[in-house]
């Protein structure tokens, strides 16, 4: 896959930090990957610019959608992987990222208001669908809290919209924040820890697509 499209027109919901781990665990991987920051918030280049040095490179996405659709394809040209780390509240800029997308993920946390929320890109995907049968699209279960009814609520509510959930959950931990603060992820700060594990198993997930 080439482009990776993390969307939900939701915010708040944890797509820069899942772009920015995906795109840390595919350089660790042995690929050369950039984010396509495309948030109005630019919150994947105030993560970069944290940074003391040696972090995955972060490009200000053009607020055009057809400036946007050309700039990602030129950097589809330049890198292994481009990542689209998605703008919430804007279908025009997430409809260009889901047309130019091999892959599209959607990150949800597991409450009601979150779940209903989805409707509007579960949408957007299924439109490109029909024009684009290869597209693929699924939601990853992000800050969760285990073995609760909520958390199985979710994932049978996922389950109706007819796209399918990635295997891995992530879990809410404070490892996230605390090495997005430093401008690093999980994977350089914390790379046993659970929630390292977590991302690698996710991007095997993605592999296995």
């Amino acid at each position: 896959m080439t482009c990776v499209a993390v969307a939900n027109l939701k915010g708040g919901v944890g797509k820069t930090t899942l772009s920015i781990h995906l795109a840390r665990g595919l350089e660790l991987d042995g690929h050369s990957a950039v984010i396509l920051d495309t948030d109005p918030q630019r919150s994947a280049l105030d993560w970069c610019s944290a940074s003391s040095g040696g972090s995955t490179q972060v490009v200000e996405g053009q607020e055009n959608s057809l400036d946007l659709r050309n700039q990602a394809k030129g950097l589809i040209d330049e890198f292994d992987v481009v990542v689209i780390d998605g703008a919430p509240h804007s279908a025009s800029l997430t409809r260009v990222a889901i047309e130019i997308a091999d892959l599209v993920l959607i990150p949800v946390m597991p409450s009601p208001l979150d779940i209903w929320a989805t409707h509007e890109i579960v949408s957007l995907v299924k439109q490109e669908r029909k024009r684009r049968r290869a597209l693929k699209a699924a939601f990853v279960l992000w800050r969760i809290i285990p073995r609760t009814k909520i958390l199985e609520a979710a994932v049978a509510a996922l389950g109706d919209t007819g796209l399918p959930t990635m295997p891995t959950q992530i879990h809410q931990r404070v490892s996230f924040a605390a090495a997005m603060i430093e401008g690093k992820t999980v994977l350089d700060t914390a790379r046993t820890s659970p929630a390292a594990n977590e991302i690698r198993a996710l991007i095997n997930d993605i592999e296995d697509l």
